[in-house]
């Protein structure tokens, strides 16, 4: 994992030194996850795209998802709750006309964690999860131009937490602006 996020440290200040083309993109993405074991997670957040060449360029954000989880503690006791988590990308992307790349460490932050329902023991309820995670990120996208400033993005992505052993795949759609 430290290798990962070296690595994508190493890619992600690398790219300044060969800037040719900057711009900034700013926006909005619907996220639309299916964990592994967790079940849906939606959300919505605000996207940041800083274009460092003609194909290079950092995408990043803040986004909030609420997920539902049934946890099977024992056989005799299961716990029904939510996750609202927020979580911060930080990517390395590649462009081209066809497809776009995204991949790098996402840093998510457990906001809040309710229990809504109880079936058995209640005094196995007592359950920890990680505030803190780092997942790794992998994308694939396709810019449609609205107009000469403004794309519309649909997304498929995979995310995996190492430190859970559970990932993600999501199709996402993001609507950006360049700003400058």
């Amino acid at each position: 994992m430290l290798k990962l996020t070296l690595l994508s440290l190493s890619v992600f200040f690398s790219t300044f030194l060969i800037a040719q083309q900057q711009s900034f993109h700013g926006g909005i993405k619907l996220t639309n996850d299916l964990t592994f074991y967790h079940g849906w997670a939606g959300g919505f957040g605000a996207l940041a795209i800083y274009k460092l060449g003609k194909h290079n360029g950092i995408e990043s954000g803040i986004y909030y998802t609420n997920r539902e989880h049934w946890l099977f503690l024992t056989p005799s006791a299961i716990v029904k709750g939510r996750q609202k988590r927020i979580y911060m990308p930080f990517l390395y992307r590649y462009e081209s006309k066809v497809l776009n790349f995204t991949t790098g460490p996402i840093l998510d932050f457990l906001a809040k964690w309710e229990v809504s329902e109880k079936l058995g023991d209640p005094n196995l309820i007592d359950y920890s999860w990680n505030t803190v995670d780092i997942l790794s990120s992998v994308s694939v996208s396709k810019s449609i131009y609205i107009s000469n400033r403004i794309s519309l993005e649909p997304e498929i992505r995979f995310n995996y937490s190492f430190s859970e052993k559970d990932g993600s795949a999501g199709i996402n759609l993001a609507i950006s602006k360049q700003l400058f």
